[in-house]
């Protein structure tokens, strides 16, 4: 899958794309949305931009999208929003982490690391996290 995560000020990403127990190369997983808002998405890397062309419109139905898929948004002034591939979203307080890593983002992030920090440690003991790291602040 990936490890996603982010502190309220930054958000960061891992770049391995993985499937059926293979590794299929590297994506971005991250995006700059036009109102400054990054979203992270753990799940397929093609499944971002539909969710980013919902994000960007009216946003009058919930957003679904294939079944596991979470995504992380971080907006101006710190606010985080998860969303579920079952049109589920919440607002939530940071550090968040999304994705198989997360648990190893956590307690990095717990403990004081970056975000990024937090992405390279999931890489060291997650199977599904790696490909390298990308991070972007919010604004």
């Amino acid at each position: 899958m990936t490890t996603i995560c982010t502190d309220g000020e930054t958000i960061a990403a891992d770049m391995l794309i993985t499937g059926n127990g293979l590794k299929h190369g590297t994506f971005s997983k991250l995006a700059r949305m036009k109102d400054g808002s990054v979203a992270g998405i753990a799940g397929g890397p093609f499944d971002l931009a539909p969710f980013v062309e919902w994000y960007e419109g009216d946003r009058k139905e919930p957003w679904c999208g294939p079944d596991g898929t979470e995504i992380l948004v971080l907006s101006p002034g710190g606010i985080i929003h998860c969303f579920n591939h079952i049109g589920r979203s919440f607002v939530c307080t940071p550090p968040q982490a999304i994705g198989s890593g997360a648990a190893v983002a956590y307690g990095a992030l717990e403990m004081g690391a970056s975000p990024k920090q937090a992405v390279e440690a999931a890489s060291k003991r997650d199977l599904r996290t790696g490909g390298g790291i990308e991070s972007m602040s919010c604004g």
